[in-house]
């Protein structure tokens, strides 16, 4: 197996070497430099991989071909070369790589179907891959589909592929069949919908027993059908390019235009904020013109209780004629859904369930109050025990407000509500009760994975002023120390854990830490810029997360892409956001657990290791913007609002798409502002500090 590499590889911005047109920095010249440890999430070594190059036309660029292999850092591969013509090429490149098992030239092109069909039962590989003569499989690419079928069971994984022509990037496709049991009906309904095999593993024995690959391997016309016949078996996704291919500009067809328009109360600040810029992103990629509007622009925090009409927005969307309208949280300025309600008439609307606001009667997360409050079951009403907490509202009013959701959500206009979470889509479910007639369905939300990576953590804890031979502990909210978040089981963590050779790094905005009275604590300061978050969150050696109650739980996400394992709860969303065993640790909700946890992480340097670099694997694929679209798309074709190139066939994204992978050549970004200027300044921290300590968290009537 090929040994772990130091994540300073992945710096590729610093690096001054050959841009090719595919956009990848002097590959496959260089090592790949994706980090892969010995063994793969189930504690067995890496399946072996089958990489097949098919050479059908001679001076293909086969040399390349098998270096884009050969530079995997995964290393259980196996290569194989079957070719129908006769190629020079491909003698000095078989002789120069002793990689290269098996080499089979087939003089008659119609054998080519039986030859490749011997190599796989001769093969004793797991997985298999068939590439084309010219293409190159992307840096990390076999590391990425092969954790797929370990970690998530896939008996067929599939990516995106990268056509690029002598210019550049010229675009991005892939399969058109969505996550899951493989459906044959919507194979032979829609036929171009198969994945390209250049982009697609299998395992070994699916293929020895259902037959089939080397004629689909022969003949393209036969693909959809082969793949027809893998019917039921599971199909994983991953969100990233995994083969270059040689693509004719010309060629290339069009993206047909489409429009999004995303409605939300502040902006891109905070964290539902951040998670909806990231989904407007997503959008631009796939092809939409998306447009972002907030109610905040129209009305004032001081009014939230009493705004319920937004016009200038009404007529703002109506103006831009969306085919679909991307619904954010709204109560920061509204305690009504009365503007989606409004919008429904316009487009439909999505609304993303960044928390459970648009089920109850003015609450963000029933289930936290001690004990869980139910009364959604019945409506919720003047007994709310918390009107005063955010987002606060009159007793008076609380019931025709839960009255006025509902009868929206189960009205002939309802809209569809994204659940980013299996627990948010069954939570969600279950509060709606039989009434509900949005359909509640699972997406992903969007990461920006070259932004948040794998980094040098001693360069990197040198320019950040942190030691650079003790073991860091972090933790981060937009403000740290909110209760919700659990910031109490986090102080005892931190107080139990406390040694000379510790550190506690608070991530984002801590009022008073000095009060704490904790050895070793650090403090970033409010971060407005996803950069300077991510450069934290890789300086750590693990992340911890003291929330009980979550839709889903970012940070520990953007942790595992950092490659910093995490440890939370195992509730709620949470265990989407750590994959247990994967990217973390899952600790029950009971005394003690959370710190076991965490101790056992912090004094376990190779779990820790292996964590963050399976984290990383399964984050990057699950969570790019890519993979978030990928989630989406079925839910936008049963709302029937794709245009038909959006409909059938592949899924095409725009060239700049290829600019979001670690391993670009070409990573120009703008900043961003993910909090608010008053969040950093200090008379504001001490106001609040002197608020919390007089009302806690409650906001009575006279103070709004």
């Amino acid at each position: 197996m090929t040994k772990a590499v130091s994540p300073a590889g992945l710096r590729v911005e610093r690096r001054s070497l050959l841009v090719a047109p595919h956009g990848v920095r002097d590959w496959p010249n260089l090592r790949d430099t994706t980090i892969v440890p010995d063994l793969a999430p189930n504690g067995r070594a890496w399946p072996l991989v089958l990489v097949l190059i098919i050479v059908r036309k001679p001076n293909m660029g086969i040399g390349e071909s098998i270096r884009s292999v050969v530079q995997q850092a995964y290393g259980e591969v196996e290569l194989g070369i079957v070719a129908s013509v006769g190629d020079s090429e491909i003698d000095r490149a078989v002789t120069r790589n002793e990689r290269a098992l098996n080499y089979l030239s087939v003089t008659d092109p119609d054998g080519l179907a039986e030859a490749v069909d011997v190599i796989v039962r001769e093969t004793k590989a797991g997985l298999i891959i068939a590439i084309e003569g010219g293409d190159l499989l992307t840096p990390g690419a076999l590391a990425s589909l092969s954790l797929l079928h370990v970690a998530f069971g896939a008996a067929v994984a599939s990516g995106l592929q990268q056509g690029f022509a002598y210019d550049g990037v010229v675009q991005l496709s892939a399969t058109g069949l969505p996550e899951g049991p493989i459906d044959a009906d919507a194979l032979l309904a829609d036929p171009q919908a198969a994945p390209s095999l250049s982009t697609t593993s299998f395992e070994r024995s699916l293929l020895i027993t259902h037959g089939g690959f080397g004629r689909a391997v022969a003949d393209e016309a036969y693909r959809p059908t082969f793949f027809a016949g893998l019917a039921g078996h599971k199909l994983c996704l991953a969100g990233r390019a995994v083969t270059l291919k040689p693509t004719r500009r010309d060629e290339t067809p069009e993206i047909e235009p489409m429009t999004a328009t995303a409605v939300n109360d502040i902006g891109f600040q905070h964290g539902a904020g951040i998670a909806h810029r990231r989904l407007v992103e997503t959008f631009a990629y796939a092809g939409f013109n998306s447009t972002a509007l907030r109610l905040l622009d129209e009305s004032s925090r001081a009014d939230p209780e009493l705004a319920v009409q937004f016009p200038k927005t009404l007529d703002k969307v109506r103006s831009l004629s969306p085919d679909v309208i991307l619904g954010g949280n709204v109560h920061g300025a509204t305690r009504q859904l009365t503007i989606f309600e409004d919008l429904s008439k316009v487009a439909p609307v999505a609304i993303v369930l960044h928390d459970l606001f648009a089920l109850t009667g003015r609450c963000v997360y029933p289930g936290a109050q001690t004990p869980a409050c139910t009364r959604y079951e019945t409506g919720c009403d003047s007994s709310c025990p918390t009107p005063n907490q955010f987002p606060y509202l009159r007793r008076s009013a609380i019931a025709q407000t839960f009255a006025n959701k509902r009868s929206y959500l189960s009205g002939e206009d309802a809209p569809t509500l994204w659940a980013n979470s299996h627990w948010t889509e069954v939570t969600a479910r279950a509060m709606g009760g039989p009434g509900l007639k949005s359909p509640v369905e699972r997406i992903r939300l969007a990461f920006p994975t070259a932004t948040f990576r794998p980094r040098d953590r001693q360069r990197l804890r040198a320019e950040l002023g942190l030691p650079v031979d003790h073991k860091i502990l972090a933790f981060s909210s937009i403000v740290v120390d909110t209760p919700i978040k659990g910031f109490g089981a986090l102080v005892d963590v931190m107080r139990r854990l406390a040694a000379d050779d510790v550190t506690f790094l608070a991530i984002g905005r801590l009022d008073d830490p000095a009060s704490l009275a904790i050895p070793g604590l650090v403090c970033s300061g409010a971060l407005a810029d996803d950069e300077d978050v991510a450069r934290w969150f890789a300086a750590a050696d693990v992340f911890v997360s003291g929330s009980r109650m979550e839709t889903l739980g970012q940070t520990p996400i953007e942790a595992a892409l950092c490659g910093t394992p995490s440890v939370v709860y195992g509730v709620t969303g949470l265990t989407d956001a750590v994959i247990d065993g994967v990217s973390g640790l899952c600790a029950r909700p009971e005394p003690n657990a959370l710190y076991d946890a965490v101790k056992r992480l912090m004094d376990d340097n190779k779990l820790r290791h292996n964590l963050g670099a399976w984290g990383r694997l399964a984050m990057e694929a699950r969570h790019s913007h890519a993979g978030a679209y990928l989630s989406i798309r079925p839910s936008l074709r049963r709302l029937g609002v794709l245009k038909p190139s959006h409909m059938s066939g592949q899924i095409r994204f725009q060239p700049s798409l290829a600019r979001s992978w670690v391993f670009s050549a070409d990573q120009r970004r703008a900043p961003t502002r993910n909090v608010s200027s008053t969040d950093t300044h200090t008379g504001y921290r001490a106001a609040r500090r002197a608020k919390r300590w007089v009302l806690g968290d409650a906001q009575p009537v006279w103070l709004r």
